[in-house]
């Protein structure tokens, strides 16, 4: 039975969720930023300063915050939500230790760990209001969910739903295209619905896949 008084996180696994298969077979709820290292005792400032230095200093400052938090916030106790598009799944799980640096990593790139006991998920479009799935598609990475009780709420009814859970299919992680024999970004887009850059390749009329 999850208490009050928990707080309820999203956590991103990577685009589209690709690395949530890895995050649910070891147990974990993961974060980037290997070139940080252990960030236990890191102030925001020092993170942020050992953050990639191909990030502006904005985004250095926007990923140093969300990792402090992810270090500094996160109690054992605690509910994760991640979600995975490719099965169109929402995933829950509770907090059961604290943070620790893994390099190597059982999430490969994701080398910033927490101890996460993987409990239930729910379908993203069937089981959530299309008003709440804004909730989960917001461009940070690792934030804390509006409306705690709405989502504890949620918790619970993926507990209840689920009676084996098992990693969701391995997706594959974004690659960069060839062009000419030169590694260019895939091309993106703005959707106009949730209003997230998305690949060009899902996008039709201006909306994506995972709004249609």
């Amino acid at each position: 039975m999850i208490a009050d008084g928990q707080t309820i996180w999203l956590a991103r696994a990577g685009e589209r969720g690709y690395a949530l298969t890895d995050c649910v077979a070891a147990d974990v709820v993961a974060l980037r930023h290997a070139s940080v290292g252990d960030a236990r005792d890191l102030t925001v400032e020092e993170i942020a300063a050992n953050i990639d230095t191909a990030a502006t200093p904005t985004k250095a400052a926007m990923a140093a915050g969300m990792l402090s938090r992810f270090v500094n916030d996160v109690a054992v106790g605690d509910v994760v939500i991640t979600t995975h598009l490719e099965t169109r799944s929402v995933y829950f799980g509770e907090v059961t230790g604290d943070y620790r640096f893994a390099d190597p990593s059982p999430v490969p790139g994701f080398e910033h760990l927490r101890a996460v006991k993987w409990f239930g998920r729910l379908n993203r479009d069937t089981d959530l209001p299309k008003e709440r799935r804004s909730d989960v598609d917001k461009q940070p990475t690792f934030y804390e969910l509006a409306d705690q009780d709405y989502w504890l709420e949620r918790a619970e009814a993926a507990r209840a739903a689920t009676s084996a859970l098992k990693p969701p299919r391995r997706s594959a992680a974004p690659k960069e295209e060839q062009v000419g024999g030169i590694e260019v970004p895939t091309p993106t887009q703005v959707c106009a619905s949730c209003g997230l850059r998305k690949p060009s390749g899902i996008i039709t009329d201006g909306v994506c896949r995972d709004c249609e």
